[in-house]
C-alpha cells in the first residue's frame, strides 16, 4: 500500500491522511519518534469517541510533560492498512499549541507502525507500508539492511552512527522532528563548537531566555534552549551527509531520571536526501539513494 504525503509548511513534518471509525480524511503527522498513536481531543469529541484516563496521566516530549487521556477506537486506517480495538493516546493540541501554532489532527507512531515495513521517500511524496514476517532469512529484497536496537525504549528506533569518524553513537530516526538534533554531552565529546555564523533563534524555556537553536526548539512541552553546531559528517546505514548545522539540544525535559539510551536524533534535514525503509518486525533499516 502507498499513498502520497505532504510536508508541514513550518514543521517538514510527513502529514498523511487518516481514516478513524470510518470517518475522515483527518490529516496525521508521522512520527516514528512516538511510542502511541494519537488522536487530537478536538476529533474525539467530533466523533463522539470516549475519552478515559489511564495509568500513564503525562505525555513527554521536548519542552516537558503534557496530560494525557485515552480512547479506544473501532478502525483506525491508513490506505488499504488498518488496525481495529486500538487505543489511541488523546492530546488536547489545541491548549498546548494554541491558535499560532496548529497542529494536526493526530499522530501515527510506533504502536501502528510496528506491524509494517515503512518505506518513505521525500522527493516523491511517497509513503508506502507492508506487513511482514518476523524472519530475517526469509528475504533481504535487494537491500542492505542495518539492525537497530530498542535499548530502553520499547520504541525508539536507535541507529549506528558515525559523526566526525567518531563513534559508533545511537541516533534516533525520527520523522516528527524538524531538525537533527545532538546532547550537550556528545557535542562536548565532539569538541562542536557553537556555529556563531548560523541562523541564530531566539527561543524561551521555563525561566530562561537563549539564543542559538537551529530551526524552532519546540516540542509538545514547549520551547527550550538550544544553539547551533557545524557538523563535519554524519554516517549511518552506509549513507552519509557533510557539512551540515545540528541543534544542540538537552533532551532532560523527555527523560528527567536521565535514562537517556540514544545520543541524538536524525530528523528532516537528513531524511529528505535518501529514501528511508525501516523493518519494524525485523528490526532492521536502510537509507536507499535517490
Amino acid at each position: 500500500m502507498e499513498i502520497k504525503f505532504e510536508l508541514g509548511e513550518m514543521s517538514n513534518h510527513p502529514h498523511i491522511p487518516v481514516y478513524v471509525n470510518g470517518e475522515g480524511p483527518f490529516i496525521f503527522t508521522l512520527d516514528t519518534g512516538a511510542v502511541t498513536s494519537t488522536i487530537s481531543k478536538s476529533v474525539a469529541t467530533k466523533l463522539g469517541i470516549e475519552t478515559y484516563q489511564g495509568e500513564k496521566k503525562e505525555a513527554r516530549g521536548l519542552g516537558g510533560p503534557v496530560p494525557i487521556e485515552f480512547a479506544k477506537v473501532r478502525e483506525i486506517s491508513i490506505g488499504s492498512e488498518s488496525l481495529e480495538d486500538e487505543e489511541l493516546a488523546v492530546l488536547d493540541f489545541d491548549a498546548i499549541f494554541g491558535p499560532d501554532l496548529p497542529f494536526t489532527d493526530g499522530l501515527i507512531g510506533h504502536s501502528f507502525l510496528k506491524h509494517y515495513k515503512m518505506t518513505i521517500n521525500y522527493d516523491t511524496s511517497i509513503f508506502s507500508l507492508e506487513r511482514v514476517n518476523d524472519n530475517v532469512s526469509q528475504s533481504s529484497d535487494g537491500i542492505k539492511w542495518t539492525d537497530f536496537t530498542y535499548y530502553n525504549a520499547p520504541h525508539l528506533v536507535n541507529v549506528p552512527t558515525m559523526i566526525n569518524g567518531e563513534g559508533p553513537f545511537p541516533l534516533v530516526i525520527d520523522t516528527g522532528s524538524g531538525g537533527t538534533v545532538l546532547t550537550p554531552e556528545l557535542a562536548e565529546k565532539l569538541n562542536l563548537q557553537p556555529d556563531e555564523s548560523g541562523p541564530l533563534i531566539k527561543v524561551v524555556s521555563s525561566n530562561e531566555e537563549a539564543e542559538g537553536c537551529v530551526g524552532e526548539c519546540r516540542g509538545i512541552g514547549g520551547a527550550v534552549p538550544g544553539y547551533p553546531a557545524r557538523v563535519d559528517r554524519l554516517e549511518v546505514g552506509g549513507v552519509s551527509q557533510e557539512n551540515f548545522t545540528a541543534a544542540i539540544i538537552d533532551f532532560s525535559s523527555i527523560s528527567p531520571d536521565g535514562e537517556m539510551d540514544h545520543h541524538g536524533i536524525i530528523g528532516y534535514p537528513f531524511l529528505k536526501d535518501f529514501e528511508l525503509v525501516i523493518d519494524y518486525p525485523n528490526t532492521r533499516f536502510a537509507f536507499l539513494p535517490k
